[in-house]
């Protein structure tokens, strides 16, 4: 209500005071600018300031009218309700819409990765911060064989978001790397059960001991060859050689010396057996031997040889064969012959050689000299190769001749006592070198008397 008051002035003096009505003016039919029609949610609320037109006035907001915001701090379809105050009455509203925003993701990833088969489970993880009100769950995460995994991260924000797309990385997980097995070098038979391929923690071994000596093949497979690989990437089994060598006899000649004739032993001594073995318990035992053509006397070096067994080798050693020279006894016999004649042929007997043996040159001489007597035969002999000659000497005897007195007498005689000696002689010539003495001769007295000649020879 509005009081007008009248004052006179002038002449008229005194003053008359009237009231009337001044009616608010309605907004409704204001203009609303200044807003626009759609803001980016922002977390917070959202208060566009307008402009009210009433025709051509503009209301000033606190004085004409205040404001009243509903629905504007989500996305969606926000209010302002402009309410008229003081000289403006009634209301109006304006909308907005307040639109969804993408989450800044910049800081966020979601990486591939790449481990190594351990029997445990894996995962993949988004890494960097994620914005406030946006949570994660993952599809196909949490692997533990190995292989190649395909994982999604599903990131879920808030109504006020746009919606988040999913997110994919692989997760690799290679198979395990098991080094193959090697063959053990140096095996040498014993005549025990040795490994050449051991077993490993991740792969077993079929064929991989033996007791003989040989070559084998072991073979080596994986126990998991799903998630386990040998060291090259293949998982297939591996076929590894091996072996056990022969274990090493010592086969040696056992030297030994013998006399011409006789027959050497050849005897081979053998050792090295392993496990109580012995030539009679070794599998495919065939002894060695050693031959020998020698005959002749003298030194020579055998070598066995021959020697079999399935586990060993031989290592041969060679000995000495001594043949020595047999001993003969060459004995000259005894000779003899009459003074004046020709010597006899010399011979002499052999003793311990054998059959048919030559025991080599053989010369028998005796001392000189032509007289009646005795002398020396001698042997000389070198011997050979084979014998050794003991020469035996003899007596060569020269015995005296027989001379020829066939010519010779000896004739009774006849004298007449005289006084005188009386004596006999042999008649006839005597051979050289012949004497002759008497016995009974030189008689005197008379009488029969027996008269005895005697022939002397040279010594």
């Amino acid at each position: 209500i509005a009081t007008v008051t009248y004052m006179g002035t002038g002449e008229v003096t005194g003053s008359v005071q009237r009231s009337f009505v001044i009616a608010p003016a309605s907004v409704e039919g204001a203009s609303v600018l200044g807003i626009e029609p759609s803001y980016q949610f922002s977390g917070k609320a959202i208060k566009p300031i307008p402009q009210i037109l009433l025709g051509d006035v503009e209301l000033s907001s606190g004085t004409d009218y205040h404001l009243q915001y509903d629905s504007n701090l989500n996305a969606g379809i926000a209010t302002i309700t402009i309410e008229g105050k003081g000289n403006y009455t009634g209301t109006i509203t304006a909308c907005f819409a307040i639109t969804k925003v993408a989450y800044d993701l910049s800081g966020v990833s979601f990486e591939d990765d790449q481990v190594t088969y351990d029997g445990k489970v894996h995962r993949l993880a988004v890494s960097g911060s994620l914005p406030s009100g946006v949570s994660v769950s993952y599809e196909g995460n949490g692997a533990t064989a190995a292989g190649v995994h395909a994982v999604t991260a599903i990131l879920t924000g808030d109504d006020d978001h746009e919606p988040i797309g999913a997110m994919t990385a692989t997760l690799t997980i290679e198979k395990a790397r098991v080094t193959a097995p090697e063959a053990t070098d140096g095996l040498v038979y014993t005549g025990k059960i040795q490994t050449g391929v051991e077993e490993g923690r991740q792969y077993g071994v079929d064929g991989g001991s033996a007791t003989n000596a040989g070559s084998y093949e072991a073979v080596a497979e994986l126990d998991d060859p799903d998630n386990y690989a040998w060291d090259d990437g293949t998982s297939e089994a591996k076929k590894v050689s091996w072996s056990i060598a022969k274990a090493t006899l010592r086969a040696a000649y056992v030297s030994e010396g013998i006399t011409y004739g006789d027959l050497p032993e050849l005897a081979v001594e053998v050792s090295g057996f392993v496990s109580g073995e012995d030539a009679g318990r070794a599998a495919g035992y065939v002894a060695p031997q050693v031959t020998s053509s020698a005959t002749d006397a003298g030194s020579y070096r055998l070598v066995p040889m021959g020697g079999k067994a399935n586990n060993y080798s031989f290592d041969y050693v060679p000995g000495t064969l001594k043949i020595n020279r047999a001993v003969v006894v060459v004995v000259a016999n005894a000779a003899s012959k009459v003074y004046g004649s020709h010597d006899p042929k010399l011979t002499y007997g052999v003793y311990g050689a054998g059959d048919g043996d030559d025991i080599g040159d053989v010369a028998v001489t005796r001392s000189a000299g032509e007289a009646a007597g005795e002398y020396e035969i001698g042997i000389q002999a070198a011997g050979t190769i084979n014998y050794r000659v003991i020469p035996v000497g003899a007596t060569f005897i020269i015995s005296r001749a027989d001379y020829d007195v066939s010519g010779l007498v000896l004739a009774d005689g006849e004298s007449i006592y005289d006084g005188a000696p009386h004596s006999l002689s042999v008649e006839g010539q005597l051979p050289e070198g012949v004497g002759v003495w008497y016995e009974g001769n030189g008689k005197v007295d008379a009488g029969s008397y027996r008269v005895k000649a005697h022939f002397v020879v040279d010594a």
